[in-house]
């Protein structure tokens, strides 16, 4: 009995993405760094909720981005602003 050759697995090519997606990610994935290593912890306790909130909209928005290997201009605003908040509690932790 001849052995039926199987198909040969679907492998789609690599997706480009395109430069102002990149940096879009790139801007997302610096927001979290932020956050995660230049904040302090007591200006995360005192702004806990600001905080989450930034990261589930930052990730969200990325996974946007991702997905459609497209950003909008909205979307690119948007992430600018959040890493600018994020930044300014770098400096204003004090309060």
């Amino acid at each position: 009995m001849k052995k039926k050759k199987r198909p040969a697995p679907f492998r789609a090519e690599p997706v480009e993405i395109p430069h102002e997606v990149q940096e879009a990610l790139d801007v997302g994935k610096e927001i979290l760094r932020v956050i995660d290593e230049d904040v302090e912890e007591r200006a995360k306790l005192r702004a806990a909720d600001y905080f989450e909130s930034l990261e589930d909209r930052s990730k969200s928005i990325c996974e946007t981005i991702a997905s459609r290997n497209a950003v909008t201009d909205n979307q690119r605003n948007a992430l600018d602003n959040m890493l600018a908040g994020a930044r300014k509690w770098v400096h204003d932790d004090d309060k």
